[in-house]
C-alpha cells in the first residue's frame, strides 16, 4: 500500500475533498492510504505529525493554487522537503493544478503536472473529468513506483512470527479511533494488518506490524516488531524490545529496554533506552 500525502492550502479544502473522493476506488482496493493535516488528532503536535507523514509518503500531491504558493508553511516546509525526497528517489511529487496561477517557474515547475497539460481543474468544463484525469496520473505513478520500488511499497518478505494472534478487526481500525487490548496476557500477540490512525495501546502484548500496515499514531506494547513493508509514524514505547526488520520503517522516537533495527530498515527519531522493569 502506498502512502499519499496532500500538501495544500486550507483555502482549497473543498477541492482537496473532491480529489480525495475521486481516489476512493484506490483506497477501497487497498492500493493507497491518503493523509492530510485534517487527520491530526487533538493534542498531537501539529508540525511533528506533518513531518512524520511527509517522511513516509510514497506520493506527495502538491495542490497548487495562488493561496498554496503564497503560503510560507506549504512552500518552505512541505514543498522543499517533498522536492528533496523526490530528487533522492524516495518519493514521487505530482503537482496538481487546482486554480490558475504562476507556477511554471517555481521549483516544482519542471515536473509534469496534472491534469493534462497543467490545465487548472477549475478551468475544465466538467470538474469530475478533471479529477479523473488526475487520478489516472496518480495510477500511472503508482505503477512506475512498483516497478522501481523506491520507497519499498512493493516489498514482500516472509518472516516467521508466532502462530497465536488476536487480529484487529476493521471496525477497530477506523480513522481517529484509538485501539486497545482487552486482556493483559503477556504471551498473546496482536497483528496489525490494516491502516490504523490514532494511539494504539496494547500494553502487555507482543505487537507485530505486518507488511502493508501503516500505524499513524503512538504505539505501546510489551514487545514490538515492525516487519518489512510495515510502517509506524509516531512514537513507539515498549516495555521490552523494539525490532525493525529490513524494509520496515519507523518515523518517531523509540523508548524501550532494547532497540534492534536491521540493516535496510529505516529509523528516523530519537532512541531512549530504559531499564527493563523486573517481572512481577
Amino acid at each position: 500500500m502506498a502512502n499519499v500525502f496532500f500538501s495544500y492550502s486550507h483555502a482549497d479544502e473543498a477541492l482537496r475533498n473532491q480529489l480525495e473522493i475521486h481516489l476512493s476506488s484506490l483506497k477501497r482496493q487497498g492500493v493507497i492510504s491518503a493523509w492530510h493535516d485534517r487527520r491530526i488528532l487533538a493534542g498531537t503536535e501539529f508540525d511533528k505529525a506533518i513531518d512524520r507523514n511527509l517522511e513516509i509518503a510514497d506520493i506527495v500531491l502538491l495542490l497548487v493554487s495562488p493561496d498554496f504558493i503564497a503560503s510560507d508553511y506549504c512552500y518552505e516546509r512541505e514543498v522543499n522537503r517533498a522536492m528533496q525526497r523526490h530528487s533522492e528517489g524516495n518519493a514521487r511529487v505530482i503537482p496538481v493544478i487546482l486554480r490558475p496561477c504562476d507556477w511554471h517557474d517555481l521549483e516544482f515547475g519542471r515536473l509534469l503536472a496534472a491534469p493534462t497539460d497543467g490545465r487548472a481543474i477549475t478551468k475544465w468544463p466538467n470538474a469530475d473529468e478533471a479529477f479523473l484525469d488526475v487520478v489516472k496520473s496518480i495510477k500511472a505513478a503508482l505503477r512506475e513506483l512498483r516497478r522501481g520500488d523506491p520507497a519499498g511499497i512493493a516489498c514482500k518478505q516472509a518472516i516467521a512470527v508466532p502462530s497465536v494472534s488476536h487480529p484487529l478487526n476493521r471496525a477497530s481500525s477506523e480513522i481517529g479511533k484509538p485501539v486497545s487490548g482487552d486482556d493483559r496476557d503477556s504471551n498473546s500477540v496482536v497483528y496489525i494488518v490494516h491502516d490504523v490512525e490514532g494511539p494504539v495501546h496494547l500494553e502487555g502484548k507482543r505487537v507485530v506490524v505486518q507488511s502493508g500496515a501503516n500505524v499513524h499514531g503512538d504505539l505501546w506494547g510489551e514487545d514490538i516488531i515492525i516487519l518489512g513493508g510495515g510502517r509506524v509514524c509516531g512514537n513507539v514505547i515498549a516495555r521490552d524490545r523494539v525490532t525493525i526488520r529490513k524494509n520496515g520503517m519507523l518515523i518517531g522516537d523509540v523508548t524501550a529496554a532494547s532497540v534492534s533495527p536491521e540493516d535496510g530498515s529505516t529509523l528516523k527519531g530519537g532512541v531512549y533506552i530504559r531499564k527493563k522493569p523486573n517481572p512481577e
